[in-house]
């Protein structure tokens, strides 16, 4: 996670969180770009990335039927990147949407965003 404008106030820039498959786990926190505050590396348990890659490979036909950028409108704020394997995924400001709700509220940015908000909502799940 960053920021879209790559320009803040105060000392957040983002972060970094990565584990991979030898169970090597790596979380960066950035002032400013790629300017490091913090880093911690540290390992998960074998049964920890078994389980990861359970669910990766459970969801692996959904996961590659993401879009690769999903535009919800947002054009500032967080900048999203996720990665699961090979598949990279680039949106801003992602969140869980009550789809309810927005029917109700805001039915204009439903018929607009509606497959966006279901990708979202299945990144965030």
């Amino acid at each position: 996670m960053g920021n879209a404008d790559c320009c803040t106030e105060g000392d957040d820039d983002g972060f970094l969180f990565v584990i991979y498959n030898d169970g090597t786990a790596i979380y960066n926190k950035y002032v400013v770009h790629d300017i490091v505050t913090r880093s911690r590396r540290f390992k998960v348990s074998n049964k920890t990335i078994s389980e990861i890659n359970s669910v990766l490979d459970r969801y692996k036909k959904k996961i590659s039927a993401f879009d690769t950028d999903i535009d919800n409108g947002s054009y500032d704020g967080d900048f999203n990147i996720f990665t699961f394997r090979n598949k990279k995924i680039n949106t801003l400001n992602i969140e869980e949407h009550n789809i309810i709700e927005t029917t109700i509220r805001n039915p204009k940015y439903l018929k607009e965003y509606y497959n966006v908000m279901v990708q979202e909502n299945k990144i965030m799940n």
